[in-house]
């Protein structure tokens, strides 16, 4: 859902599929979709231009340390703008074809696109004093698009307020945010917050779960002040 904590930022290295393919000959004039194969049996396809234009990673260190079992050894694929379940783990095998190759995830029905606009908000919590500076702060991502601006509310988001960007680690990872607030009425607020991504689109306020489309909508949390 919204706020999830299902998410992290790490550095990765490892060989790009598009320099791979470009050292063994390129592929061939009639693939249209890459298909990964992981030990366990999951697979997924998705559209071999848009992969290599994403430049998908195979993946196989971790913050400067050898990639770990639970993230993916000895290698794993990493596809900006896709959502973690078509970023397969514990890879065996990488296959160009000519047609869609169905696996788990597809034959559930479940959403196959670029990941939707995300945003949390990590603080503050609880009460909170009386006509003090408050630090509302989380993180906005957008995958490969990146993000253009995160807007605070604290009105339920009747008005918005433009929050402070920090520099991102790269165009792939996530922003943080901040935007500082003076209370100076006591009562029960819900702060919200909302982000834009580097295509100018603004972050969806539609609130779904993650089955089978994605979460969407903006996280919200509730404080009281006094």
């Amino acid at each position: 859902n919204a706020g999830g904590r299902l998410i992290s930022t790490a550095v990765w290295q490892g060989v790009t599929l598009r320099t791979l393919l470009a050292r063994h000959g390129g592929a061939q004039a009639s693939a249209t979709y890459v298909a990964f194969y992981s030990v366990d049996g999951y697979s997924v396809s998705l559209p071999l231009a848009e992969i290599l234009a994403a430049d998908a990673l195979l993946a196989w260190r971790m913050n400067g340390a050898e990639l770990p079992q639970r993230h993916g050894f000895p290698v794993r694929v990493l596809i900006p703008g896709r959502f973690g379940e078509e970023n397969p783990k514990w890879l065996t095998r990488v296959e160009l074809t000519d047609h869609f190759v169905g696996g788990l995830y597809s034959d559930q029905g479940w959403y196959n696109g670029p990941l939707h606009t995300m945003n949390r908000i990590d603080r503050p919590r609880g009460k909170l004093a009386l006509a003090k500076p408050v630090e509302i702060g989380g993180f906005a991502f957008a995958g490969n698009r990146g993000i253009q601006k995160v807007e605070v509310s604290v009105d339920g988001g009747l008005n918005w307020q433009l929050a402070k960007l920090e520099p991102p680690l790269s165009q792939d990872a996530w922003v943080f945010w901040s935007w500082q607030w003076m209370p100076t009425t006591p009562g029960h607020y819900t702060i919200a917050a909302r982000a834009t991504d580097g295509a100018g689109e603004v972050q969806t306020s539609h609130k779904q779960g993650t089955v089978p489309n994605g979460a969407t909508g903006y996280h919200e949390v509730m404080v009281e002040v006094g």
